[in-house]
């Protein structure tokens, strides 16, 4: 297997993991145009972290790099809730 499909392919897991956390927490029937969103800008990051892993070889980056989007990501979900 190659570096361009192994970074696809991990990013493909990396994104169906998600997907089903997305429509969890969505409204299927009003939401479908934002999950696909969702789903496209997920599958981007890990697109970006597999190819980041795959150059640097450090985990670590990956790993805080996950958490800070994640901080960004409750950041964003707290003001839709509590805005």
């Amino acid at each position: 297997m190659g570096p361009a499909l192994s970074v696809v392919l991990s990013a493909v897991a990396f994104t169906l993991h998600h997907v089903v956390v997305i429509a969890n927490y969505a409204q299927m029937e009003r939401s479908l145009p934002m999950i696909i969103l969702a789903t496209l800008v997920v599958f981007g990051f890990g697109l970006f972290w597999a190819w980041h892993y795959l150059k640097y070889r450090n985990i670590y980056a990956v790993w805080v790099s996950h958490i800070a989007a994640d901080i960004v990501m409750m950041g964003i979900g707290y003001s839709i809730v509590f805005g």
